[in-house]
C-alpha cells in the first residue's frame, strides 16, 4: 500500500489481516508498528516496535498517525518524505504459530 499525507496532520490507516490462503485472521497474538524513513533508517516519533494490539478488532487494525509521525525529514523544501510502517504480527496459538511483516509506504508532502 502506497499513500501520500500532508505534513503535520493526521492519518488514519484501515487494515485486514489475513492469512496465507486468504481467510480473516481475527485473533493476533501480537502486534507491533515501527515506523521510520525510508532513506536513512531514522525511527520517527519513537515509534520502534510500540504495540497496537489494542487497535487490532475482528481481523481490522484501524490507526491514526499523528501529525508528529507525519513529519517530513527532508531537509528540501517542496520534496516530500518518504516514511515506512513496518507492521510485525503473530498469530495462531499453540496450533500454528506465524510471525509476519508488512510494510506500508507513504510520503509525507512537505508544503513549506
Amino acid at each position: 500500500m502506497v499513500f501520500e499525507v500532508n505534513e503535520s496532520t493526521t492519518a488514519k490507516i484501515v487494515a485486514t489481516f489475513r492469512d496465507e490462503n486468504g481467510d480473516l485472521i481475527a485473533t493476533l497474538e501480537s502486534l507491533t508498528m515501527t515506523l521510520f524513513d525510508a532513506v536513512s533508517g531514522t525511527v520517527i516519533n519513537g515509534r520502534n516496535a510500540t504495540s497496537v494490539l489494542a487497535n487490532f478488532s475482528a481481523g481490522t487494525l484501524t490507526l491514526f498517525l499523528t501529525p508528529e509521525d507525519n513529519t517530513p525529514l527532508s531537509v528540501i523544501p517542496s520534496e516530500p518524505t518518504k516514511h515506512k510502517l513496518l507492521f510485525e504480527f503473530s498469530y495462531g496459538g499453540g496450533k500454528k504459530s506465524s510471525k509476519t511483516e508488512e510494510i506500508f509506504i507513504y510520503y509525507v508532502e512537505n508544503k513549506h
